[in-house]
């Protein structure tokens, strides 16, 4: 596992050494704007208070800013990429092996370490690599937690669970589901759980906190969250979806449009909605 690992950042700083020369593309052009130009510009000088951020969750905004201001340039984002990209071998490598044994468990790594498209990810600028890293050793700790009966190891998952979501929001409605089946699993599970759920939520809540104070709003994230649940359950198109949200003005109206517009979305296609 540890080999599978070391060649798998090989193989993603060999393609960061090696790819040919590219451009920014849809939401890299987003991403780089604001990490590397606006976070740390003197007026926002990182602080989350004088950023005007809320489409998107912020972590991966600062890992792009951090490395680019300390260093100088993207070469150094790249390599922070590979290096976070590999430590998704080892996540899958044991997760795997927790689930399906050893065999699972290394063909799950190997995959991981030369997979093209996770490859391709470290030399691009998506929130998509720190994702999966922070998403898969959540679910790996929560496995762990369940075997090892380990309250500390459950607070770990949710640490990590809270760092994903501000990573994708997408994985907050994923918690609870996450909290139940470590709670049902075995005995003494439900304080496991209950660690797991109050941790996340100790990672997340800061930010709302300054969602509200910024913006004065209920935003428990970002505010692509409600726009994604309406896209996800409307009979509409994207194009109209797109046309409607953004016909509306103001970052938090558009918000609020959004997440009224998905709550009726889900209302008219009960019963059947949940399957």
């Amino acid at each position: 596992l540890l080999l599978l690992t070391l060649a798998g950042l090989a193989a993603r700083l060999l393609w960061v050494a090696v790819e040919p020369s590219t451009f920014p593309v849809a939401d890299e052009t987003m991403w780089l704007t604001w990490g590397t130009t606006i976070l740390p510009s003197p007026d926002v000088g990182f602080s989350p208070l004088r950023l005007r951020f809320v489409f998107h969750p912020p972590l991966y905004l600062y890992f792009l800013g951090v490395p680019f201001a300390a260093f100088g340039g993207l070469a150094a984002v790249k390599v922070a990429q590979s290096l976070a990209g590999a430590l998704l071998v080892p996540a899958l490598g044991l997760a795997g092996r927790r689930a399906f044994g050893e065999t699972a468990g290394l063909a799950a790594a190997g995959a991981a370490a030369f997979y093209p498209e996770l490859v391709w990810f470290a030399s691009h600028f998506w929130a998509e690599t720190l994702f999966t890293v922070l998403l898969w050793w959540a679910l790996e700790r929560l496995l762990a937690a369940d075997a090892a009966l380990s309250t500390r190891t459950a607070a770990v998952s949710g640490l990590l669970f809270g760092l994903a979501v501000l990573t994708r929001e997408t994985v907050l409605y994923f918690v609870p589901l996450a909290a139940a089946w470590l709670a049902w699993r075995r005995p003494g599970g439900a304080r496991r759980a209950a660690w797991l759920v109050a941790v996340s939520a100790l990672v997340v809540v800061p930010w709302t906190v300054r969602n509200w104070v910024v913006f004065e709003a209920f935003v428990p994230v970002s505010t692509s969250g409600a726009l994604n649940l309406w896209q996800g359950n409307t009979r509409l198109s994207r194009q109209q979806v797109y046309e409607e949200y953004w016909a509306v003005p103001g970052k938090i109206d558009k918000y609020w449009h959004a997440r009224s517009r998905a709550a009726e979305a889900i209302l008219e296609r009960q019963p059947l909605w949940v399957l």
